[in-house]
């Protein structure tokens, strides 16, 4: 959520 580089890092920090 701080630095979107690769979608699938922020899915996996958060479910939604």
């Amino acid at each position: 959520m701080g630095t979107p580089v690769r979608p699938d890092a922020t899915h996996r920090s958060s479910p939604e």
